[in-house]
Order: C-alpha cells, then sequence, then structure tokens
C-alpha cells in the first residue's frame, strides 16, 4: 500500500518520535540510527517513520482517559488492539479484493459459473481466503517472531483448557477481538494484566496475555518485518528483547 510522503519530507521530526516508540528495542541510540540508516531508500524510510510515529501516538501514547486523567482499560485496550492491527495491515502490499470482485476476475469464470453446490462455493472461498484472508498476512507478520516469542504468545490464548496450537490460531483469536470492537462495539476486556475468562463463539476461552505484551510482540515483529524486506542484518543481544545491528 503506497503513502505519501509527508513523513521523509519532515524526516527529523518523524524520526524523533520513530526513535520514541522502537528506541528501546535497540542496545543504544546509535544502533536504531544505523538501523534507520540502512534501510534503502525514501520510501522505505517513510514507511518506517510513518508505521513507528502512529505506533508512538496510537498504541504508547493511545490511552483512553476520563475524568482526572485515569486511563480507562478496557477501553484503551480496544482502541490499541485496532491500532496495533490497522499500522500492520496497512504495510501489507496486496489490494484488497472482495469475494465477488475475485470471482468475476478469475480467467476461469467459464468453468466457476454457474456455482452448482454449496460445496463448491465452500472450495472456491477456501481458495479465496488462502489469497485475501484477512488474518494472512498478520499471521506471516508475528510468525518472524521468534520461536520462544511465538510459545509466549500461544500460551496466553487457551481455548477449551488448552493452549493454542500455532501462531495462526493466535492471531486469529486476537484479530477476533478486534472485529468484535470494530463491527460490534464489544469491549475488550480480555488483554487485562491477569487471567481473564471469556466465553466467546460458545467457545471457553483463558487469556494470560497482556495488551503491553502483545504491543511488544509487534514492536518485535515490526522490526524484524523491515529487516526481512530490505535485508538489513539484526543481530539478538544476551537480552532477549534488544536488538543490535551487525
Amino acid at each position: 500500500m503506497k503513502h505519501d510522503s509527508r513523513y521523509i519530507r519532515s524526516e527529523l521530526t518523524f524520526l524523533r518520535y520513530s526513535e520514541e516508540a522502537l528506541g528501546h528495542c535497540f542496545v543504544s541510540p546509535s544502533d536504531f540510527e544505523r538501523f534507520y540508516a540502512h534501510l534503502p531508500d525514501d520510501d522505505s524510510k517513510n514507511e518506517f517513520l510513518r508505521v513507528a510515529s502512529f505506533y508512538l501516538f496510537l498504541v504508547k501514547k493511545g490511552s483512553w482517559v476520563a475524568g482526572q486523567g485515569t486511563a480507562i482499560d478496557y477501553l484503551t485496550n480496544s482502541y490499541k488492539l485496532v491500532g496495533i492491527f490497522s499500522l500492520l495491515e496497512s504495510l501489507s502490499e496486496q489490494e484488497h479484493q472482495d469475494f465477488f470482485r475475485w470471482l468475476c476476475s478469475s480467467r476461469e469464470t467459464d468453468r466457476i459459473f454457474p456455482i452448482e453446490s454449496r460445496e463448491s462455493l465452500n472450495a472456491l472461498f477456501a481458495n479465496y481466503n488462502r489469497v485475501h484472508g484477512a488474518t494472512n498476512f498478520c499471521v506471516a507478520f508475528f510468525e518472524r517472531l521468534s520461536d520462544e516469542q511465538q510459545a509466549e504468545l500461544m500460551r496466553g490464548i487457551q481455548v477449551g483448557g488448552k493452549s493454542v496450537s500455532s501462531v495462526k490460531r493466535a492471531v486469529q483469536v486476537l484479530y477476533g477481538l478486534r472485529s468484535r470492537f470494530v463491527h460490534e462495539g464489544t469491549l475488550l476486556v480480555q488483554l487485562s494484566d491477569g487471567p481473564v475468562l471469556s466465553t466467546i463463539k460458545k467457545k471457553t476461552h483463558l487469556f494470560d496475555i497482556s495488551l503491553p505484551k502483545v504491543a511488544e510482540l509487534f514492536e518485535q515483529a515490526l522490526l524484524l518485518h523491515f529487516a526481512t524486506k530490505h535485508k538489513v542484518a539484526l543481530q539478538r543481544t544476551v537480552k532477549r528483547l534488544v536488538f543490535s545491528v551487525c
């Protein structure tokens, strides 16, 4: 998805915001600066500045405050989770295409139509979701995390008394919470500081992962996204959550 170049045009301002958002992930300020300098061109720098600075204001500083300045956690967490997934999806380079448009744009429309059975329709929808499914890019994004971090994400969500068995399922559950708030106005109470039991689609879920932990994993995956895409070498230090630049 192409964005305007306002961020690189005001590079010093947005670089300061970006360092405030993500600088703690690096061993030192100079390592953050080297990471940024290794991004290959203005387009990649503009994209990094956009996402990092919006992350600062939408998530890190995006608390919902009422009265005398007290943050309301379930409102704050609801909007922050939407912010995380919105920024994540904005990184996708694939144009969204709904199911009907996908069917009509196929080179094999003569073979597809008429759709003669529910089974045929389900098979076509499964093929569509493999390419255009809402969570595909989100799953791939979090799969960049280390095995230890992926396991931490999966342990934090239990369905029917068992931890989810894949990052894909964990991301689908989190995306489902995001969608319930966006489409149904259901406030997000699950990602609190302690364990929370919740019934979703008649299944018992136990959440033992907080919004700050989800945000922390997002930060790590975000840096790995830019490093992988633009071939920037990152070296993990003894401190699990801190990067240094090779």
